[in-house]
């Protein structure tokens, strides 16, 4: 086979993803490009956004531009299910505060990961929603953590909470 046939890569400036993803795919197998050398070839291939995003990172490997770009020019439906995922997210009746928010925690994680980073405001309030607290509780947990509603003061709220074995008795005028 010509060394030259198989070091032609398809070039990329963003668009076409999902068949560019399959040509490089098929590429890999075939090209006497050695493996460290690949990512940066691949570079030199590309423009537009795709230059852009593969010149801002560290680590020019083959497997790392591929994994961000799956984040960047893959399909929604990944970043649409983790949301959906998370937006429907509550507490179940068998689960401990910890165990939920530790759970709630590594699910943004997984958006912060895909690009999509929640406001603090607004994880506070989905996080209190999702504990499944009387509407008391929520009140109370609501107004301990603060008029800015920080996450870590909401967290520490919520556990305060559930550490109480006697239960909130507080009355709200």
């Amino acid at each position: 086979m010509d060394s030259k046939a198989t070091s032609k890569a398809l070039k990329f400036d963003g668009t076409g993803y999902e068949q560019w993803k399959k040509v490089t795919s098929i590429w890999k197998e075939v090209t006497t490009i050695e493996e460290s050398k690949r990512g940066p070839y691949l570079i030199l291939q590309m423009s537009g956004k795709a230059l852009n995003v593969a010149l801002d990172l560290k680590d020019k490997s083959l497997k790392n531009i591929t994994d961000e770009f799956d984040k960047i020019f893959g399909e929604p439906n990944e970043v649409l299910a983790k949301y959906e995922k998370f937006d429907e997210f509550k507490r179940t009746t068998d689960q401990s505060m910890q165990e939920y928010i530790h759970e709630f925690e590594r699910q943004v994680d997984e958006l912060d990961a895909l690009k999509l980073n929640i406001p603090e405001l607004i994880l506070s309030v989905k996080l209190v929603k999702g504990a499944n607290l009387s509407s008391n509780d929520e009140k109370i947990v609501r107004l301990a953590s603060g008029k800015e509603m920080k996450f870590e003061e909401t967290k520490g709220s919520l556990i305060s909470i559930s550490d109480n074995p006697v239960g909130i008795k507080v009355r709200l005028v």
